[in-house]
C-alpha cells in the first residue's frame, strides 16, 4: 500500500507541474494580449493613415480578444475541477486552505483577463471607428457574457468552502 501511495503521490506532483505549466501559458497569453493592446493603442494614428495596416491591426486585436476569452473559459473549466476537490475535501484546515489558494489564483487570473479584455475592447472600438455609447455597451455585454460562467462556478466553489467552515 505504501508503494501505491507513493506512486499516486508522484503522479499527483507531476499533474500539478503540468497544471502549473498550463497556467503559465495562459498568463503568457494575457501578457501578450495586453502588450498588443498597448502597442496598437500607441500606433493608432500611424495605422489610421494606412487602410491595410489598420485592417491587419484590427484583426490582430480581435484574435487577441478571442485568446483572452479562451483564458476565461479555461479558468472556468478549472473551477469545475476545483468544485470536485471542494466537494470531496475533508474539513481539515490544510485541505481547505489549498482549495482557497487555488480559487484565489483563478480569481486573480480572471480579474487580469477582464482588464485585458477591456483594454482590447477599447482598442478595437478605436480601430473600428466606433467609440459611441452603443458600441461601448455592446463591448460591456460581450465581456459580461464571457464572465458569467466563471462567476457562477466561483460561487459554487466558494459555497462548498464556506459549508466546510461551518461544520
Amino acid at each position: 500500500m505504501t508503494e501505491i501511495s507513493d506512486s499516486l503521490h508522484s503522479i499527483d506532483e507531476k499533474l500539478n507541474k503540468v497544471v502549473s505549466m498550463i497556467a503559465d501559458e495562459q498568463k503568457a497569453k494575457l501578457m501578450n494580449a495586453l502588450d498588443i493592446a498597448k502597442t496598437y493603442s500607441r500606433l493608432y494614428d500611424d495605422y489610421r493613415q494606412k487602410p491595410d495596416a489598420l485592417r491587419a491591426a484590427r484583426n490582430e486585436i480581435e484574435r487577441c480578444y478571442n485568446d483572452v476569452g479562451a483564458v476565461v473559459d479555461w479558468a472556468t473549466l478549472q473551477l469545475g475541477a476545483l468544485e470536485g476537490k471542494a466537494r470531496d475535501a475533508k474539513a481539515s484546515q490544510k485541505e481547505l486552505q489549498l482549495i482557497v489558494d487555488e480559487l484565489h489564483s483563478y480569481e486573480d487570473q480572471f480579474g487580469l483577463s477582464l482588464c485585458v479584455l477591456s483594454a482590447l475592447a477599447v482598442t478595437r472600438m478605436y480601430y473600428d471607428g466606433a467609440t459611441d455609447e452603443r458600441s461601448s455597451l455592446i463591448e460591456q455585454e460581450r465581456i459580461l457574457e464571457k464572465s458569467q460562467g466563471f462567476l457562477k462556478k466561483r460561487a459554487t466553489v466558494a459555497g462548498f468552502w464556506r459549508s466546510e467552515l461551518v461544520r
